[in-house]
């Protein structure tokens, strides 16, 4: 067994070194720095995987901000209401038009958003329920 005096010199030695080495000299310091760091590991993993969700985003819809999604979805819901409501839809009754159901849609709006409405467009024409899942997603 160690003397007092032997173990008292020894706890100063590692407080000493915790000092020189981590910037702190009491238990609760060293608890708070391990904790504050697993907690700053916890935020930089977050902030890593809302920048890799923001790059998908920029990939697959070509806007990554809240507003900027938030201003597609509003447009797309504009361009489907303005469809609707234009008289575009063919009747199932006319005989004339049982075909155009299946024909490609056509789109008159900005360039960047022409495939996306073209999408929408389609899927309405194919299935209403796919066309609904997919606006639920997008307003998700």
């Amino acid at each position: 067994m160690q003397s007092l005096s032997a173990q008292l010199s020894m706890l100063y030695k590692e407080r000493e070194q915790l000092e020189e080495v981590l910037g702190v000299s009491s238990a609760d310091d060293v608890i708070s720095l391990v904790l504050c760091s697993a907690r700053d590991q916890s935020l930089s993993d977050q902030l890593s995987m809302l920048y890799s969700e923001r790059e998908q985003l920029e990939e697959v819809l070509g806007v990554s901000s809240a507003e900027d999604i938030i201003a597609l979805v509003k447009s797309f819901e504009n361009q489907l209401a303005t469809f609707y409501s234009g008289g575009n839809r063919p009747s199932n009754e006319d005989p004339l038009h049982k075909d155009q159901a299946h024909e490609a849609p056509s789109y008159e709006g900005p360039v960047d958003m022409q495939a996306p409405v073209v999408e929408l467009i389609r899927l309405r024409n194919q299935n209403e329920a796919a066309h609904l899942a997919l606006l639920n997603k997008l307003l998700g």
